[in-house]
């Protein structure tokens, strides 16, 4: 064998090596990519949970939503805990739209939460809350709400959260 046809094979061995390599590294970003998204899933999940547990295990900011639905005068500190509520609520939010755009969560699972959100926007709290705070976020989110606020508007009279609460109040 001359040094050619050696140069060759070693050409050619070096080239399939690249390629294994190649294909090697995009099954590991494929399955890097399913584990972040599945991370992201449970985090939001983890996040909601949470949200959720707060009126299921305190009272008082219970008693303080149903009263803010029925349209009753709030004090000063319940008028506090509730526009923190909403604070809260729209930083969980503003993530979910976040890991969204970064490619994290699917279009169809963004237009689940897309509902919930233009629900969220049927309680006056939250709108209230937006108009007054909006520039505190994220230029990208804020073109988001004015589109899911528009929509709230138009769905208003059939948000399922506010006729949730109104039925559970018997309002």
């Amino acid at each position: 064998m001359n040094w050619e046809a050696i140069s060759a094979i070693a050409e050619v061995v070096g080239v399939i090596a690249i390629v294994v390599s190649l294909i090697y590294l995009a099954v590991q970003i494929r399955q890097n990519t399913k584990v972040a998204r599945a991370a992201t899933r449970q985090a939001i999940a983890d996040s909601t949970e949470n949200l959720g547990s707060d009126i299921l295990n305190n009272g008082e900011i219970a008693e303080i939503f149903v009263r803010h639905i029925n349209g009753e005068d709030l004090s000063a500190v319940e008028n506090l805990r509730l526009q923190a509520r909403c604070f809260r609520d729209m930083q969980h939010w503003e993530n979910i739209f976040y890991q969204f755009n970064e490619g994290l969560v699917s279009p169809d699972q963004w237009s689940g939460f897309r509902k919930n959100l233009v629900a969220l926007l049927g309680i006056n709290a939250y709108r209230e809350y937006w108009e007054h705070e909006a520039s505190h976020y994220s230029d990208q989110f804020q073109a988001e709400m004015s589109s899911i606020i528009d929509e709230s508007r138009t769905n208003a009279a059939d948000s399922t959260i506010v006729s949730r609460f109104q039925i559970l109040t018997g309002r």
